[in-house]
């Protein structure tokens, strides 16, 4: 059996502007026989299955529509990218109710790692309905979705026909260039960042 780390890029649009969505998910391997066809059934079952982008969806506003998936292998060495097109995707729009106002405001997800705890990862959503912010803080339901999504990620899950199995995880990088994955640790725990985060590469519209 194969543990691998996968790098899962989510393409979006966002109010008209290029977003990108990174996490990465740790794959027992054993049923699948090569590092391509896994990235294929794994984007199968989080994408066109919804497993990880459903969640996902439930916490970004209406005008956030994804367009395309990407999922290949970064550890132990890198493999081929298996993409899903927005067509092949089991849902692509944003279920909170409002727009954004501004695309540089972006809800946090703090990731607390199994191996390295005090090391922990961050996920920023690709912004958040101007209903779903009142006083700076954010909407009891949007943190409700949120907190859903990230216990989707600490309990993972079976890849559909194939028995292996894949959990969510902190990419842990080399110090120097090319700053590889050098290792995946597992999210033991997570929750949803008081503070709402700021995308200083998005203070500027493409």
């Amino acid at each position: 059996m194969a543990t691998e780390v996968y790098e899962v890029i989510l393409s979006g649009n966002l109010a008209g502007q290029f977003v990108q969505t990174v996490q990465h998910v740790k794959v027992n391997r054993s049923a699948i026989t090569t590092q391509f066809q896994c990235a294929v059934e794994l984007n199968h079952e989080l994408m066109e299955n919804g497993t990880w982008l459903s969640p996902f969806l439930d916490c970004v506003p209406s005008d956030y529509e994804a367009t395309s998936s990407r999922i290949r292998c970064v550890n132990p060495t890198g493999g081929p990218t298996a993409i899903s097109l927005k067509n092949a995707l089991v849902a692509f729009a944003g279920t909170r109710a409002g727009e954004i106002s501004s695309a540089q405001a972006n809800p946090c997800a703090i990731f607390i790692g199994t191996t390295s705890p005090a090391k922990t990862g961050r996920l920023f959503f690709p912004g958040v309905s101007e209903d779903d912010i009142d006083e700076m803080a954010l909407d009891a339901t949007l943190v409700t979705n949120m907190q859903t999504f990230i216990n989707a990620l600490i309990v993972g899950g079976t890849i559909s026909g194939t028995g292996d199995t894949w959990v969510g995880c902190i990419a842990r990088r080399a110090a120097g260039p090319p700053h590889n994955v050098t290792s995946g640790d597992t999210i033991d725990a997570g929750y949803v960042s008081p503070l709402i985060g700021t995308q200083r590469r998005r203070l500027h519209p493409v």
